[in-house]
């Protein structure tokens, strides 16, 4: 899916250039945000204490969460203390709850 978004990228780029229209070049710093998102997660006063496996992975702002929490009110808080982390543009908030603490190992 990665490799279809990005050659529809090129194409679209390849479109303006050859229309002789002026395009910026492309931001190709490395993504940090996750990172970032799990630091401030960990030291967090909140959520510091508690188990949780987190995965987070991002492209240009757009942020996926992932693993487990230990209940419905700490899926949500995650949510809303990620959503307003700079940088986030857009959050798909994917955890799930605990069935058993093997899913937090």
């Amino acid at each position: 899916m990665k490799t279809k978004n990005r050659l529809s990228g090129i194409f679209f780029v390849a479109a303006f250039l050859a229309a002789g229209s002026a395009v910026a070049e492309p931001d190709l710093r490395v993504d940090n945000l996750p990172q970032e998102i799990l630091s401030k997660l960990g030291s967090d006063k909140d959520l510091a204490d508690r188990p949780m496996k987190i995965k987070v992975s991002s492209q240009n702002g757009w942020v996926a969460l992932e693993g487990f929490v230990n209940d419905e009110a700490e899926r949500d808080l995650v949510s809303r203390k990620v959503a307003r982390m700079e940088g986030v543009k857009r959050l798909d908030n994917r955890l799930k709850i605990k069935t058993s603490n093997a899913d937090l190992e």
